[in-house]
């Protein structure tokens, strides 16, 4: 295991000590999606393989590090990579998680640390933590007893393989440069969550409200028109299932003041709910 699960507990230690309250503009993820538990109340499965397992069952080739414990009756996964993590990596990872902790489908063949199932180890919830040079960059949590999901994906990391451009992203950014005059930084991101475009604007002042207006109407009448047009042309399909929601974030030297949701589905609206646990596509589809 290295020394990665020391990393994670410096890291809290670390967080606890500049600040006692976790902000959305740390690029550090949020104090609640990090393992803070006691060493000794971990228990700890070692598997010599995983690394070969990994590659072989999940054609994961570039993990740097991984390990699996189980404190409080919750299974806790980590998996690191470095900074060439590609988005393939992250969705494998994803994978064996939904495969090994959720979806229990390893009856033909050993998963990595396949310990907690030949033990029938028992857990009521199961915790994913990727990283990726020792920064959190996704939590995802499984609940058995309510079979629901809880999701955070650290978007303040530049993660090149979340970078997106494309000419209608030029031509939005250009359209919001000639409307409104304030300076303004535009990074467009493709979170790993899928089926998201997120904007996120950072000017030194926050934007007036007719400012806000302007970048809403853009990407609702302008934007999501035609990543949706894309999206069924790449497909081949009559329905969008690409960029079902477009996340506007707002920001002053970093700190997130606002945020808007624009669902792109078949009924499209703006949404208030957190679009990291938003279904868009069973939302797009249920209607």
């Amino acid at each position: 295991m290295k020394f990665f699960k020391w990393c994670v507990i410096f890291s809290a230690i670390l967080l606890m000590l500049v600040s006692c309250k976790a902000t959305v503009n740390d690029k550090q993820a949020p104090i609640e999606y990090l393992d803070l538990s006691k060493e000794n109340e971990k228990i700890y499965f070692f598997d010599d393989t995983a690394e070969e397992k990994f590659a072989d069952q999940f054609q994961l080739l570039d993990i740097s590090d991984s390990s699996v414990h189980i404190v409080d009756n919750i299974l806790n996964i980590y998996i690191q990579f470095d900074k060439s993590v590609t988005r393939k990596d992250i969705s494998n990872a994803r994978n064996y998680f939904m495969r090994y902790a959720v979806l229990k489908n390893y009856k033909y063949t050993g998963f990595p640390y396949q310990e907690v199932h030949d033990k029938n180890i028992f857990y009521d919830s199961a915790i994913l933590r990727i990283f990726i040079d020792n920064n959190l960059i996704i939590y995802e949590k499984y609940n058995k007893k309510t079979n629901e999901f809880n999701y955070y994906e650290n978007t303040a990391i530049n993660v090149a393989s979340r970078d997106y451009k494309d000419k209608y992203m030029e031509k939005f950014i250009k359209d919001v440069n000639s409307k409104i005059k304030k300076h303004k930084n535009i990074k467009v991101i493709n979170p790993f969550k899928g089926n998201v475009i997120l904007l996120k604007i950072s000017t030194k002042n926050k934007l007036e409200n007719n400012e806000i207006q302007v970048i809403k109407d853009l990407v609702s009448s302008e934007l999501a028109v035609k990543l949706k047009s894309e999206s069924e042309a790449v497909q081949n399909l009559e329905s969008n299932t690409k960029y079902l929601g477009i996340v506007i974030e707002l920001l002053t030297e970093n700190e997130k003041y606002a945020e808007y949701t624009y669902f792109n589905g078949i009924d499209k609206r703006w949404i208030t709910e957190n679009w990291m646990n938003f279904d868009f596509f069973k939302e797009s589809f249920n209607n």
